[in-house]
Order: structure tokens, then sequence, then C-alpha cells
């Protein structure tokens, strides 16, 4: 029997099937297309309205993918490491502790989601703190971004120890999944976020930052991919900013009183005591311990209101930052915390760093929503009595908190009435600094003129080059001279060695003037899967064009450069040295005009030091041989301890770069390192003496002056005395290489370490060599 349906007037009719399915596959469609659009607008508040951002400038669309790449290496950085541990109990990554101590997860394959990747940007951030600081303004910035969904409420509270119950009642382990579920469910549009592969979203809670022992456990066994976005302000006017908030919506005792009664809770806890506060930033631990039980008893107190304790700021970041290594994440680089002060004073430079942070396209931020001065001068409210018996409190704190983020003393009015006789010579030194600077701007610009034009090369073998390695597809391999700020973007690079003190060198060349810093000293521009993956094409070929935009736009300070065409910039990547086998025709590519500034130190004190400051990062407890032992496997799996010419090192050197995890001991072996960049040069036409300068760094820690001369000399640089020379490269271990290990080592690198010297005098570089590591 035929299929059947309704006529217009109730009677039988023969269903035409052909057209009533072409009906339904362009209905289909429509829907489809319909869905697409409103999943990529993303583009309405929270009131429904439509943000004016149509007016700022964003970064073509590349820029969100940059932002999927990136999200893709992080993925599978993440299940290498933890690939890594499984095979190695002992490794140097101590996650897999935190997990199977805190998370309770069937398959722990899913903690860091991989085919669910939008698990992984729901949220992608959260902003913690401080209250009162411009939390809400921030918030309010960040939901700009056509980039970024909102949560369904402005603070979720998700993680609070008040609202959080995810908790098995047998072993007090987070219940992962079922935490994930309702999260995802109750507080996110998470079809939005898994239509849009470049959509992320964030939760905005601020206690975070103060209940920072009793969240950070759930937050990190849910979200262990989290980055965290910290705002704060001048603690003393963060509390009377908060005092005035409470005002307006409870009955209060009196600031005085409520100050009081939050001061003799932190002492009950043993969180203020009559001592030196500690200057280490990761924390005491009986300091850890008082903070937790301030938390527990905040719990049990309800009229005590954290007024002070909020402005503790160092007490709580310092237990996230040790959150963070736990799970094997680098604090340094998934926080970022930035001052109320500057939203008001630069809120676009705030908003750029922010959104650059993110891997976001850039905005202006916007003209409204800006914390205003009234709003940041709420001092009035204190009496001088009460304003310095906070300062007196908090100055010590404070200074800790300078240290851990590098900043300058931004906030302490005490400070600055104690030591104004400082601050006046600081303030004179900076004058004649600043006089120094113009007056070598001046000799610069005559002096350095013809150093910044294209260098003189072998075109034929350049040619050869850029056909073999390079895609320029109309870009000319050296920019043209109307474009030679170029050629400073970057100048010359620090490529390692790694732990050889290269934080060291990069901070008295950054005293220089006439160096412009890049974003970060470390760019990782070349040594990512991203480069590979979108700037290197199926034949090997690097696309130079593409990789130099994105380069410029992501990495340095152009518009600096285009103005002052005396400014030269670094890039200080210690791995580019390592990865010798690929990375310097990547980087030959893009910047043919390169300088290399080297530093090298001592084989084994170079091992043993990569060792120690991994070992302090993750916290694992394995032992110096216990950890060399992976990478002797690997050197003796790649056979490149047994190669006997140099076209067999190189082979080898290629297979074993695939297959270590740190190169503990690999990144020792310098003459291969050396030799394959000495010929990168050569291929391109260039002599390899006047593009690399070589420093040791037990020549550098004894005479930090004369070294610099050479590398300023080397850089095209005037000479300017170094100052803080408290940089230096030297071996603080809580206990020295066993000397049964110290022989073994040297016994293996001193084969290398005679051919590396003989490549050096070989090369024109001699100078330096005499006594270093025991060889004349």
């Amino acid at each position: 029997m035929p299929a059947i349906s309704r006529g217009a007037r109730g009677n039988p009719q023969p269903l035409n099937i052909s057209k009533w399915l072409n009906y339904t596959i362009v209905l289909a469609a429509v829907m489809f297309v319909l869905i697409l659009i409103a999943s990529r607008t993303g583009s309405q508040n929270e009131a429904g309205k439509t943000p004016q951002y149509h007016s700022h400038s964003i970064i073509p669309m590349a820029d969100d993918d940059s932002f999927v790449m990136k999200q893709e290496l992080v993925l599978d950085q993440f299940a290498a490491n933890v690939e890594e541990a499984g095979e190695d109990e002992n490794g140097l990554n101590n996650y897999d502790d935190f997990f199977h101590q805190n998370c309770l997860l069937e398959d722990a394959s899913e903690w860091w989601p991989r085919e669910e990747d939008w698990q992984s940007r729901t949220p992608f951030f959260l902003l913690i703190g401080a209250r009162q600081a411009g939390t809400e303004y921030l918030s309010i910035w960040i939901n700009l971004h056509p980039r970024v969904k909102p949560a369904r409420t402005a603070e979720l509270e998700y993680f609070l120890p008040q609202h959080f119950k995810h908790y098995d009642t047998k072993t007090s382990k987070v219940k992962v999944n079922e935490a994930r579920q309702g999260l995802y469910e109750s507080e996110y549009a998470v079809e939005q976020i898994e239509y849009d592969a470049a959509a992320l979203t964030f939760e905005a809670t601020p206690d975070y930052l103060l209940f920072s022992t009793l969240s950070r456990i759930p937050i990190l066994c849910v979200l262990p991919w989290v980055k965290l976005l910290v705002v704060l302000r001048d603690p003393i006017e963060r509390i009377a900013a908060d005092y005035k908030s409470l005002a307006e919506t409870v009955p209060k005792p009196s600031l005085d009183s409520m100050i009081k009664s939050d001061i003799n809770l932190l002492r009950q806890a043993d969180v203020l005591q009559d001592r030196v506060p500690m200057e280490d930033f990761a924390g005491k631990q009986s300091e850890r311990e008082a903070w937790s039980r301030y938390q527990k008893l905040l719990s049990e107190e309800p009229s005590v209101v954290p007024i002070v304790a909020r402005s503790l700021y160092i007490l709580q970041l310092q237990e996230w930052y040790s959150g963070l290594r736990e799970v094997g994440r680098d604090p340094d680089s998934e926080i970022l915390v930035i001052r109320m002060e500057n939203m008001i004073e630069s809120p676009n430079d705030a908003y750029h760093a922010i959104l650059w942070w993110l891997e976001l396209s850039s905005l202006n931020a916007p003209s409204k929503n800006i914390p205003t001065e009234e709003e940041m001068t709420k001092g009035g409210l204190l009496s001088n009595a009460l304003r310095r018996e906070l300062e007196t409190l908090l100055v010590p704190y404070n200074e800790r908190l300078y240290k851990l983020l590098g900043w300058d003393r931004v906030w302490n009015a005490s400070y600055q009435r104690q030591h104004a006789e400082e601050i006046k010579e600081e303030e004179l030194e900076e004058e004649e600094e600043a006089a120094v600077e113009a007056n070598l701007v001046m000799e610069s610009s005559k002096q350095l003129a013809h150093f910044y034009d294209p260098p003189n090369y072998d075109e034929e073998r350049g040619q050869q080059f850029t056909d073999k390695w390079c895609v320029l597809d109309g870009v000319s391999w050296y920019p043209p001279p109307n474009q030679d700020w170029q050629l400073r973007a970057p100048y010359f690079m620090l490529p390692g060695a790694k732990k050889s003190g290269t934080t060291a060198l990069a901070s008295y060349i950054m005293q220089h003037p006439l160096v412009q810093h890049s974003r970060t000293k470390e760019l990782h521009f070349f040594n990512n899967k991203k480069f590979r993956d979108v700037y290197v094409n199926d034949e090997r070929k690097t696309l130079v064009g593409e990789a130099r935009q994105y380069m410029y736009e992501m990495d340095y300070h152009s518009d600096k450069l285009k103005r002052n065409s005396t400014l030269i910039s670094m890039d200080g990547t210690p791995g580019y040295l390592f990865y010798s086998a690929m990375l310097p025709q990547r980087i030959l590519c893009v910047a043919p005009w390169i300088k290399l500034v080297i530093i090298l130190r001592n084989p084994v004190d170079r091992a043993y030091s990569n060792w120690a400051y991994a070992k302090r990062i993750s916290g694992a407890t394995a032992s110096f041989e216990r950890s060399i032992e992976h990478d002797m496997n690997s050197l003796e799996r790649s056979g490149f301890l047994g190669a006997t010419t140099p076209q067999g090192e190189e082979k080898c050197w290629s297979e074993y770069l695939s297959l270590c995890r740190e190169g503990l001991l690999g990144r020792s072996f310098y003459e291969i390192q050396l030799r394959q960049w000495f010929n990168a040069f050569r291929s391109v036409g260039r002599d390899p003496a006047t593009q690399i300068h070589i420093v040791f760094s037990e020549n550098l820690n004894e005479d930090v002056q004369g070294e610099m001369k050479k590398v300023y000399k080397f850089l095209g640089l005037p000479y300017v005395k170094v100052k803080n020379e408290d940089h230096k490269v030297v071996s603080k271990y809580s206990s020295p290489v066993e000397k049964e290990t110290r022989q073994m080592l040297q016994t293996l690198y001193d084969p290398y370490n005679q051919k590396l010297f003989e490549l050096l005098n070989e090369n024109g570089f001699a100078e330096g060599l005499q006594g270093i590591w025991d060889h004349s």
C-alpha cells in the first residue's frame, strides 16, 4: 500500500515521496546554515544587545586559526608529557601524583580532554580576583571580544567550598566527570563552543583568589588546562573600596572594628606572626598551612569579613603558583597579573596584553566601562592612623609580591616616605641614564646607519638555499629599503645553550637603551608545532611571507622599531641551538640577516643545572643519576655515540632529537649543534665568524664588563656599563654532582669537547678558549 497523507479536505491523497524528500533536504540545509551563522556570531552581551566592536581594528581570521593551533599544541604537548610520565614514575613531572591523590576518574586519559576539545575551552581561563580591584570592568572588556562566549552568570562561584559538593564520600577525592557535567549543563552555552573551534569562555569569581587553598584542588582536578587572570590594585585602596561596597548592601560595623576582627582571625590562624616575612615567593610550608587554617576559620565565622586578607595578595598567589606546578604547568606563563591602575592609565595597552596572552585578535579597549579616578581614590575613608597601621602590615607582603612579579614598588606610600632620599637618588640616576640614552641615539644614528643595510652574501648560494628551503611567492628574501625595520625584528638571537646563562646574558643585553624588548624573552616562534603545521608546506619549505607577517604582529613592537632606526630587537629562545637539525633552515628563510649570540657552559654543570631546574619547577624526587638514564638510552638508540663520520653524526642527531625528552645530556653536545649552524650560514653564502659570537659563562662570571664589551661590539652597539651584576651563573645546589657521576660524564663529553675546540679554532673563535673546562 502506498504511503498516504491527508489532503486539504481530509481525504486520503497519494504522497509524492520524491518531492517530500527534496523539501526535507532543502529545509535541513537552510536550518544548518542558520545554526552555523548563529554559532559564529557570538557577539551579543548578556542583555542581548550587540556591543560596538565593529569600529575596532581586528586582526584577520588567521589569528583565530592561531588560537586553534595553539590549543592543539597544548593538548599534544600535555598528552606527550602524560605518556612519558606513565613510562617513568620517577620522571621530572609530578602531575600524576596530584591526579591520583586528589581526583577520581575511571579513565585517567580523559583528565585532559582530547576528542572533546571544546571542553578545554569551557572555561579556557578564570578571572579569579581580587574583589573590588576591577574584575567587573575586566569581565565586560573580555566579553566584548567576538570569540568570547559569556557564561550564564557574571560570577558562577561553582568551585567555592560552600558550593562545590562533588566529592567522593569514601576517598574525599573530586569526582571529575560529575563535576564537569554539572558545570557544562548549568553554567555555559556549550553548543556555541562545540560549533566554533576558535571560541572560548571563562568564569569570573573573585573569591577563587581568596580561597586559593580550598578552591585550587577542585579547579585543577576538573580544569587542569585552565589559565588564570588576576587583576590587583593598591591593597589599602582595595580595603576602602571593599568597605564602601559593603555599606551599600548590608548593615555593618565600623571600618576600624571590621579590620581588627579580620586581623584577629589572621593571627588566630598564625598567618600574622611577629617574624620576618619569608623572602621566597614559593612559601614556607608553615605559612601555607596557616593560610589554609584561616580559610577554614573564615568559613566558620560568618561575622568576619576578610577585608584585610583579600589584600594579602602574595599569600593567595603563591598557592596558585604551587598548584599549577603540581599539575606540571609553568605559572609564569599560565598566570597573568595586571593592575587596575594600568586599566585607567593605559586601557588599550592593558587590553592588548590580555588578548595577546589569550591568543585572541587585538581590539581597542572600550571607551566606556573603564574605572574612573574617583573609584581609585577611596582613601578618605581611612584615618591617617589606620592607614599607617595598614601600611606597616602590608608593606612586607607587597615587597614579596613585587619580587614574584618583577614589579617596581608601585603601592608602598610608607616605603616612599621612609626612603625618600634613596628614591631621589634613583630618580637622578634615571635622569642621567635618559641623557646618556639620548646621546647614544644621536651618536648611533650616524654610526649605525649602514649597519642594518642588507649584508653582502654569495647570491648564487643564497638562490640555491631559497630554492631548496623557502617559498617566497613574491616576497623579498631581504626586505626592501623602505621596510628595513624588519631587519631588526629580530636582529639577533640568544639560541642557547639552555641553563648556560641565557637569562643572565639577556638581562645584561636588555640594559642597553638601544635594545628593544620583544613581547617576551623566549618567543619559541620557530620551534613550536604551529610553525611546522602552518608555515612549513608538504615539501618542508618555509612560507616566508606568512611567517614574517605573524612574527611581526605578535612578537615585536614593530611600531617602535619603525620610529627609531637605531633600535634592535632579539629572540632569546634557548631551544634554537639544540634543535640544530631543523631550525637553522627555518630561521634563515625568515630572517637571513640574523646574528647569534651563543653562550656555552661546562657540559657537566649545564646538565646538572638543567636537572636541578626541572626538579625545582616540578617537585620531582628522581635523582640526577636516575634522570639521565632516559637520555642516555635515547643517545644510544639513535646511534649518535657510535657515529664515526660527520655525516653519520648528523643523521643520528636527527634521530636523537625525535627520541629525546628534555635533552639533559644531549644539550651539552655543543659541537654537533654549532657545526650544523655553521654549515647553515655557509649554505646562504655567509661567514659564520661574522654572524655568530660565542660567550663562555665561566668568562662572563669572571668579567661581566669585559665580555659585554665584546657582545656590544659584535652587535654594533656603543658600550654601556652593565649594572646589577647579580645574575651570574652560579651553581647553588643542595648537593653537588656525585664524584663518580661527574667523572663518568667528563669521560663522555671529553672527546666531543675536543672536537668543539677544534671547530671553534678552525672558524676563527679561538678567543676565550684558554683554560675553559680544563682544556688549553
